[in-house]
């Protein structure tokens, strides 16, 4: 999820990022498929208007992973065990 901090990613369908990642922060493709991630590179390369986008996308959701906000989370809800 790291990589996820201000690019977008071109995910496998295969990899657990590709399951959690929203569509906005970037591509997937099929397992397997080097035509698939051929053109969703060359989608990339023709069309750079998009990746600020898909990068402030990916960026936000990288946040959420954060050890500040799992802190602040855990914290919670150990308070709400007392």
């Amino acid at each position: 999820l790291k990589s996820l901090a201000a690019t977008p990613v071109i995910a496998s369908s295969m990899t657990g990022v590709a399951g959690v990642m929203p569509a906005s922060a970037g591509l997937v493709v099929p397992a397997h498929d080097a035509a698939a991630l051929a053109r969703a590179i060359e989608r990339c390369i023709s069309n750079p208007h998009v990746i600020p986008d898909m990068s402030a996308s990916a960026r936000e959701f990288a946040e959420t992973f954060s050890t500040d906000k799992f802190v602040e989370e855990l914290t919670v809800f150990l308070h709400r065990m007392i």
